[in-house]
């Protein structure tokens, strides 16, 4: 990876519910803030084109169920009770990926992904973003 000084962006990438939004208004600048920092902080420099490595960067995020209580009526004999309700709830989780393209080869140079927890109101989750960034290029070949 020494080898690589440069990188350029290719478009990013977010899964929503309503399908695939590229350079998302919102979430494209944080990646790009997050990212740049750590490419940066390892020695390598953002071009405009002509990079010795294409970004490649996406957001994914989902739902978890999680099963809270199972309520019995009448006495609690698990074995031959009957359930009459269930109380669970739903843990948003998101994906960062970041993969490095070598454009000589057009293959993957070095990729990786962290997932957080997103379980907060009012955009909270986005500041999350610069965390998960930051692990994955712990797992970086070239260290800072």
């Amino acid at each position: 990876m020494t080898k690589y000084k440069t990188y350029q962006w290719l478009p990013t990438r977010v899964l929503t519910s309503s399908g695939v939004v590229e350079n998302d208004p919102v979430l494209t600048p944080l990646m790009k803030e997050a990212i740049n920092r750590e490419l940066k902080d390892r020695g390598l420099t953002e071009v405009e084109s002509g990079g010795d490595l294409q970004v490649a960067a996406g957001i994914t995020t989902h739902s978890v169920p999680q099963m809270e209580a199972v309520l019995f009526a009448g006495p609690q004999d698990l074995m031959f009770g009957t359930p009459i309700a269930t109380m669970g709830r739903y843990n948003r989780k998101g994906s960062l990926i970041v993969n490095l393209i070598d454009p000589a080869t057009k293959k993957s140079a070095w990729a990786g992904l962290a997932e957080e927890d997103l379980n907060d109101t009012q955009g909270a989750g986005q500041k999350k973003i610069g965390k998960a960034a930051g692990k994955i290029f712990k797992k970086y070949p070239v260290k800072k």
